[in-house]
């Protein structure tokens, strides 16, 4: 999944996932630019392979700078949000 390689953050989120709005929300709100993609779009394989890579399991996946840094928790119990990567 190379195109989660830009600068800042990426989310890979789904339809009714509220974790995935809590964070979209969070960045919102902080003025904080972010591609999102929603994972309706992708194929099988793509999630799998995602999945794997990542040995993450649930929505959302977020990147920074094309690093992924965990889901939900892991975003709000890391200092990635004092961050400006915008």
């Amino acid at each position: 999944m190379n195109y989660i390689t830009s600068k800042g953050y990426c989310i890979v989120s789904k339809d009714n996932c509220r974790y995935c709005t809590i964070v979209k929300q969070y960045l919102s709100d902080n003025f904080k630019d972010y591609c999102e993609i929603d994972a309706s779009g992708l194929r099988e394989e793509d999630i799998e392979d995602l999945k794997e890579k990542t040995k993450h399991r649930t929505y959302p996946f977020i990147f920074i700078d094309g690093h992924f840094i965990g889901g939900h928790d892991e975003f709000f119990n890391k200092s990635f949000l004092v961050t400006d990567y915008t």
